[in-house]
């Protein structure tokens, strides 16, 4: 058990077995696997991402990358079209989207 207390006074216990490395940087290592859990969210959600087509790597990463650069250009379309509304209000993205 590591504890561990940020500069806005809360504190934080974390479970690791690995006793080489400082709280701080187990601290960071948890935020920044909360930040890849909350982006793979967000990519399920709006993309209707629930699986990967790919057993690999690199086939995972280049859905990845194809899918935020879907959601790039979607956004892109929105803006230059004026569109108030995201791209994500539309169940799914397909043709209706770009309409």
């Amino acid at each position: 058990m590591v504890y561990y207390k940020d500069e806005k006074g809360r504190k934080y216990k974390f479970i690791t077995n690995n006793w080489e490395i400082r709280p701080e940087e187990v601290a960071l290592i948890y935020k920044y696997r909360w930040t890849i859990e909350l982006t793979f969210k967000k990519l399920k959600q709006n993309f209707q991402m629930h699986f990967f087509y790919s057993e690999t790597e690199n086939g995972i990463k280049t859905q990845v990358w194809c899918t935020l650069i879907a959601h790039l250009l979607l956004n892109v379309v929105r803006v230059l079209s004026g569109e108030q509304k995201s791209v994500f209000n539309h169940r799914g993205i397909g043709a209706d989207t770009l309409d």
